[in-house]
């Protein structure tokens, strides 16, 4: 077997999750225009390039227990997962900055007193993919084991689940997890063709969940897509979603290597599919990196990995375990390092030894006491209930409060931004473009009017036809005019801005240069000599970067107390200050957005408080509610980022499609005008040549 397992598939992972962190959640219509080819920073997340998300994160402190232990132990896994939780730990700049609603609600159970084993979510609902990720060393630990011959497929299936159930307890969950083992079985082999060695993993899954459990059939039958391997690469990209749904995950992350032939095609068609984009390169990446290695990862790629010194560290512990029987992979609940330290193992004394009969009371004794302790727990489990519920009502919130600022600012500042762009770039060519073309129809037109008055043999009327055309393209003219206004107008707001923001960022490098001075002067103080002159331009970057950070940071705090979205019971004098912050926020007025935010801070306006009290029908009823309007947030953000202007973003980014764009509408412009001259000389002609005729007779 590859004795590389881990530093492939892992490596293959963080990069594929790096490479769809920054286009999180946008669609992929979004993306065809600008598909992703490379690292990118900023997006969804506001990252710098190369950073990995929580699918890592999570994924990573399960590598680390796996290195420590040299075995799979859930209790040590969730310790862990609660360090990176709390602490930020396994973090790329220890700051946590993504996380999913179940996975909060399974840290909530857990501290509530909830067994390790019912803390999953185990409802139908509960079947995300954040533990897919997280499933990838624990197979490739498992499936050296199995290999070894030190553990059985079953054993290695049956560690897996109790692995993955911590957060995804749904027999649907487990089973993918499943599937990813058997697929990462048959992936070590490069010399075989990739689509044989999925359709030998998944044979050999088929097998092993059909005939024993009726309910693991029916679960099976939700993977049936790609039970044939082949004609599943057949199928479109539109019959391939690529959602949170861990079946989705799955059969996007199968269909991408499967219609792909390297590492870097792969993934990047998984990422440009949209959607779930980090989890599903993170997927894709891990299964991606275990067949074709490393190695061909681009290398600009891994240059940019946040802690790619400490990632390859871990690899290369967990490539170099031994493989002992005394180190099988058996599972010791609770018997590894916790959040406080390590607990030592005292192995069993063999002088010791007990009677049969009194063994067997002792086990009837220990299992009836088993039996109780469940059902204390099972009552914890049910009165936490209302915590848990309360719990995603508060993460739900925070989520339409995040999605809410995130609407807004395209709405009032990134879509207006790039409206004036293109205004400036592109669109008073347009202008000018229509304007000219609605000159050479309505020339035309005359000219059809002329030639019917001299085919009646008439004498052409210029004035009455002009009249008549007039009358005719008078829409289009008005048309024309409104557009132009609106242009005027989105012109007007932008320069009220730019001057707004350039007062702002004239007050911020003040305060900036101010700060740098004072902490200068200390410096030089203290190495008796002078300070260094900082460079203009750099500093006047670092304080516009910062700058935005703080408009941002400020209009989301002002959402989250006085936004009508948010707190729909606020008062008209609260509204009237939400109108008024919100046309500051437009004009990146910093000052006016500081006042509010202060104000609010002061007044403790949020609303929506005492809700702990409410039935448990009237809280499932208003965290549905809360679903809802997520949801259509979303599908908001979804409209606006797939229509303009924000459509037009990549474009106005790229100077050689904007420049061959202007070169284009300028040539249609010169060549209109080359044609308006020409219509303008035959309808000259054509009077010249009426009223020589009318001479003549």
């Amino acid at each position: 077997m590859n004795n590389r397992l881990f530093t492939d598939a892992i490596m293959g992972l963080v990069t594929g999750d790096a490479l769809g962190c920054p286009v999180e959640y946008e669609s992929r219509e979004w993306l065809a225009p600008g598909p992703v080819d490379g690292m990118r920073a900023h997006g969804m997340h506001d990252q710098p390039a190369g950073t990995w998300t929580d699918d890592s994160q999570m994924m990573l402190a399960a590598l680390d227990s796996i290195c420590d232990l040299n075995r799979i132990d859930p209790q040590d896994i969730m310790n862990r997962l609660l360090l990176w939780y709390d602490d930020a730990v396994y973090t790329p700049y220890g700051v946590r900055f993504d996380i999913g609603i179940s996975i909060e609600a399974t840290f909530l159970a857990y501290r509530s007193g909830v067994p390790l084993d019912l803390c999953g979510g185990h409802g139908e609902r509960d079947n995300g993919n954040a533990a897919l990720s997280r499933a990838v060393p624990v197979c490739l630990f498992l499936m050296r084991r199995e290999e070894a011959g030190l553990i059985t497929a079953a054993e290695a299936v049956a560690q897996l689940e109790q692995a993955t159930a911590l957060t995804h307890a749904h027999r649907r969950s487990l089973l993918a997890a499943g599937l990813l083992y058997f697929f990462c079985r048959h992936l070590t082999d490069p010399a075989r063709r990739l689509s044989v060695c999925l359709q030998e993993g998944m044979d050999d899954a088929w097998a092993y969940y059909t005939g024993a459990d009726p309910t693991d059939e029916l679960e099976l039958m939700h993977f049936a897509r790609f039970r044939e391997m082949e004609q599943f690469a057949g199928l479109p990209a539109e019959r391939i979603a690529s959602t949170g749904y861990v079946v989705d995950t799955l059969e996007a992350a199968l269909w991408s290597l499967l219609t792909t032939d390297n590492y870097r095609d792969a993934v990047l068609r998984a990422v440009n599919l949209g959607g779930d984009t980090d989890s599903i390169g993170a997927v894709t990446g891990a299964l991606a990196g275990l067949y074709y290695g490393a190695r061909t990862i681009p290398s600009e790629w891994l240059e940019v990995i946040a802690r790619r010194d400490w990632i390859e560290s871990l690899c290369e512990r967990a490539d170099g375990l031994p493989l002992t029987a005394e180190d099988s992979g058996n599972l010791t609940e609770g018997s590894g390092p916790s959040v406080d330290g390590g607990l030592a193992i005292v192995p069993p004394d063999p002088d010791l030894t007990v009677p049969a009969e009194a063994a067997s009371e002792a086990g009837q004794q220990e299992k009836a006491s088993a039996e109780e302790e469940r059902a204390s727990y099972e009552l914890v489990r049910a009165a936490s209930a209302r915590e848990r519920l309360l719990e995603e009502i508060r993460l739900l919130r925070a989520r339409i409060e995040q999605l809410t600022a995130e609407r807004d600012d395209l709405i009032y500042r990134e879509c207006p931004e790039l409206q004036a762009e293109y205004n400036r770039k592109i669109g008073g060519l347009e202008l000018e473009a229509l304007e000219i073309e609605v000159q050479v129809r309505a020339l035309r037109r005359m000219i059809e009017l002329l030639q019917a008055q001299l085919n009646r043999a008439e004498r052409p009327d210029v004035v009455a036809a002009k009249k008549w055309t007039d009358e005719e393209y008078r829409k289009f003219e008005e048309e024309l005019e409104k557009r132009a206004e609106r242009i005027r107008r989105e012109e007007k707001h932008a320069q009220r801005r730019a001057e707004q923001e350039r007062k702002s960022r004239a007050r911020y490098e003040q305060e900036q240069a101010g700060r740098e001075l004072t902490v200068q002067g200390e410096t030089a103080r203290d190495a008796g000599g002078d300070a260094p002159e900082e460079e203009e331009p750099r500093r006047e970057q670092e304080a516009q970067e910062t700058l935005e950070q703080e408009l941002k940071r400020l209009w989301r705090r002002i959402v989250k107390k006085l936004h009508p979205d948010v707190n729909p019971d606020i008062t008209p004098e609260e509204k009237e200050m939400f109108l008024r912050a919100k046309e500051a926020y437009g004009l990146g007025d910093v000052e006016t957005l500081r006042e509010i935010a202060a104000r609010i801070e002061d007044e403790e306006m949020l609303s929506g408080g005492g809700i702990a009290e409410l039935p448990i029908a009237e809280l499932t009823a208003l965290r549905d509610r809360l679903r809802e309007q997520m949801e259509q947030l979303l599908a908001e953000i979804r409209r606006i980022r797939n229509s303009f202007p924000y459509s037009s973003k990549s474009f106005l980014r790229d100077p050689v499609k904007v420049r061959a764009k202007q070169e284009d509408l300028k040539k249609y412009i010169a060549d209109c005008k080359q044609v308006i001259e020409e219509l303008r000389e035959r309808i000259a002609k054509m009077q010249a040549s009426a009223g020589g005729k009318k001479k003549k007779a």
